[in-house]
């Protein structure tokens, strides 16, 4: 099985976007998750 994530670094952010997959081997739902380096919280 092939697992494909994206990153995107830029001023003082990280986010991260991948997507499960679903039972019928198609692409899934979109889970989403950042990270405010800066502000020391989640974006």
């Amino acid at each position: 099985s092939t697992l494909g994530i994206e990153y995107s670094f830029q001023a003082g952010k990280v986010s991260m976007e991948y997507w499960e997959q679903a039972k019928q081997g198609n692409k899934g739902a979109s889970v989403q998750m950042g990270w405010d380096i800066k502000q020391n919280k989640e974006s």
